[in-house]
């Protein structure tokens, strides 16, 4: 009779080949990139809603947010629309009560973004 091999097993396995062919292929700079930091950035998120209350650790995890676009694109005109989408996201959920005027001005904030993001980009293609 054959043994079972367990699923933390075979997950294990998978994370080692992701890392070793990103590893030979890419090189260290790519496994860095793609796999170590998303990594590093979901483990303080944890840790920091885990921890911290929430209104803190949401401050924390806008500002790697913000950090990790300006890092990812280097643009600032898309790192100083994220900062104002995300406090002004974090400003409504804490301190405007009402559901229905929060959840408004959430969904009004994220059409304006999307706008601003789509006309960025024609902007960027046309000209």
């Amino acid at each position: 009779m054959k043994g079972k091999m367990p699923l933390y097993g075979t997950i294990a396995g998978l994370i080692f080949f992701v890392f070793a062919t990103l590893g030979i292929y890419g090189g260290v700079k790519m496994l860095l990139y793609f796999v170590l930091v998303p990594a590093i950035f979901i483990l303080i998120a944890y840790f920091s809603f885990k921890l911290l209350p929430q209104l803190w650790a949401s401050i924390i995890v806008a500002s790697l947010a913000v950090f990790g676009v300006y890092f990812l694109f280097g643009l600032w005109s898309l790192t100083i629309i994220m900062l104002c989408y995300l406090s002004f996201l974090i400003f409504v959920n804490y301190v405007v009560k009402k559901d229905r005027w929060s959840s408004v001005a959430m969904n009004v904030a994220s059409i304006v973004l999307m706008l601003i993001l789509l006309f960025l980009v024609v902007k960027k293609n046309v000209l």
